[in-house]
């Protein structure tokens, strides 16, 4: 069972060059389901309790009718409200995958190139460190997962009703680990460990008709 509370506000000024919306939460679970073994066998099981409090907050910015600026801010207190024996955690401890604060920031700037629209834009994106397991699990060792951050950029043409863009995902190749599966590793084998999105460059041409 969860129960979720949210409450926040959407604003912005009259000419609309500048927005805010924050927002607060929190959730409750009950016997969260889980993943476990029974009598040799793997099955869904329920355990424990955990609360989530938290707060979001999105800004945007529009100096020019040229440029705008978007911020977008994330904080989560997420943790287990009573132990877990099950699941190796103990009240208190951060639930998995988990990151406390994360952020992304974004920039587009338009403008006029041989008499057509053209953009440039950027995405800068930050997630804190972050925990795979519990202290004390026995089937799936602890591993840290570390903070990162990646950075993408965009540029384009607008030809008629189409827009071709040129686009950089992951620019510095940035090798941030999102999650580890780490069931083998206490037989003495591996993490196997999920990265971002390596660097990606694309062309893409978006019509409409």
């Amino acid at each position: 069972k969860l129960r979720s509370y949210e409450g926040g506000i959407k604003a912005a000024c009259a000419d609309g060059r500048f927005g805010v919306d924050p927002a607060v939460y929190f959730i409750k679970w009950d016997d969260l389901q889980i993943n476990a073994v029974r009598n040799g066998l793997g099955v869904v099981d329920n355990a424990a309790a955990a609360e989530s409090k938290g707060a979001e907050l999105r800004l945007t910015l529009i100096p020019t009718e040229h440029l705008t600026l978007v911020g977008a801010f994330g904080y989560i207190d997420a943790q287990l409200s009573e132990d877990a024996p099950d699941l190796g955690g103990l009240e208190g401890d951060r639930l998995p995958d988990t990151p406390e604060f994360t952020g992304t920031l974004s920039a587009d700037y338009s403008f006029q190139l041989g008499g057509r629209e053209a953009f440039l834009g950027t995405t800068v994106r930050h997630v804190t460190d972050r925990v795979s397991s519990y202290d004390a699990s026995a089937g799936s060792p602890q591993y840290d997962l570390p903070e990162y951050t990646t950075v993408d950029l965009r540029t384009g043409l607008q030809l008629g009703s189409a827009r071709l863009q040129l686009y950089v995902k992951n620019a510095f190749d940035e090798r941030g680990k999102l999650s580890a599966t780490t069931g083998f590793s206490a037989l003495g084998g591996p993490a196997w460990v999920s990265l971002v999105q390596p660097r990606t460059i694309g062309l893409n041409l978006i019509a409409q008709f």
